[in-house]
């Protein structure tokens, strides 16, 4: 049965990830500043206070549609050979019309729920 106490036990291991996520990303950065500043992008095996660290530096990169679309015509065959051509479903176009040769090519898998707990009367109710 769902409870007040189970309702109050979510919120709170709900914020404590939030709070952990956070410190977390903080103390990552803090040690790779603080030994790894400097070091170009790589993985780099390192010690501190006797305590072997791995840190992998590493850039992310995507594509800006906007901008792809409007080079597309003058990028050549190797620039196109270093795009991943993804398809990804447009939900709003697929729920509104009759796909049946579409269909078959469609993997639906549940998503996580989510949940929003009114915090204030979460507060109430508990008093």
């Amino acid at each position: 049965m769902l409870t007040k106490v189970k309702l109050a036990a979510y919120a709170k291991a709900k914020a404590e990830l939030s709070r952990l996520k956070a410190l977390e990303m903080d103390l990552r950065i803090e040690i790779v500043d603080a030994l790894a500043s400097e070091l170009p992008i790589g993985t780099h095996k390192l010690a501190a206070a006797g305590i072997p660290i791995k840190i992998v530096k590493k850039n992310n990169s995507k594509i800006d549609k906007d901008l792809l679309d409007a080079h597309l015509s003058v990028l050549t065959e190797e620039e196109r050979e270093c795009i991943k051509w993804t398809p990804t479903i447009i939900a709003k176009e697929y729920k509104e019309c009759d796909t049946p040769n579409l269909d078959g090519c469609i993997i639906t898998t549940p998503a996580a729920p989510t949940v929003e707990i009114d915090q204030d009367a979460l507060a109430e109710a508990m008093a």
